[in-house]
């Protein structure tokens, strides 16, 4: 071949044919449902990570409800999955309790955080007064937490009505205390 352009169709052939597409990398044993709630007015995403013999078994589980969904479900879902595979901790559900276009917006996910996880209204502090404004809602998010989330878990999944847990950092830290 003493064409340039014939090797370099040749090559990009042989470069290129190795290539395979992206595809979305999905978190094994995992669900996403959405839940209104009655008591905040509020619309939740629910990341929800199962044990991996969930679907085996009719064990029921410890639940582990975090806050902050949108940084650490991922996270604390992989470390909960590598402590329960060395037997360091028993299997457990994992929820997380997610704002619908947080994870994209700023503004969203500051207003909305303060508005559910904290006790009482403060004009300034916090993101600002911008944020402030809509601060104190934490009453209202323990009713949905107690008398609307926890039993649509437990009604949808085999999970230890008396053996829950609460975590969340930040703001989230402030309502789980």
């Amino acid at each position: 071949m003493s064409n340039p352009t014939a090797w370099l169709a040749l090559w990009c052939t042989i470069i290129f044919s190795g290539i395979s597409h992206a595809r979305p990398f999905v978190v094994p044993n995992t669900e996403v449902l959405s839940l209104h709630s009655k008591a905040t007015g509020a619309k939740y995403e629910l990341l929800i990570a199962l044990p991996s013999d969930y679907r085996k078994t009719k064990k029921f589980y410890p639940v582990v409800y975090m806050l902050n969904a949108d940084y650490s479900f991922a996270l604390v879902r992989n470390i909960v999955q590598h402590f329960v595979e060395r037997e360091d901790l028993p299997p457990m559900i994992l929820v997380a309790i997610a704002y619908p276009g947080a994870s994209s917006s700023r503004q969203a996910y500051r207003m909305n955080r303060t508005r559910d996880y904290t006790p009482v209204y403060a004009p300034d502090g916090g993101y600002g007064a911008e944020y402030q404004k809509v601060s104190g809602g934490a009453a209202r998010f323990r009713a949905f937490f107690s008398r609307e989330l926890t039993p649509y878990i437990e009604r949808r999944y085999r999970a230890l009505a008396a053996d829950r847990t609460i975590i969340g950092h930040s703001y989230g830290g402030l309502f789980a205390t």
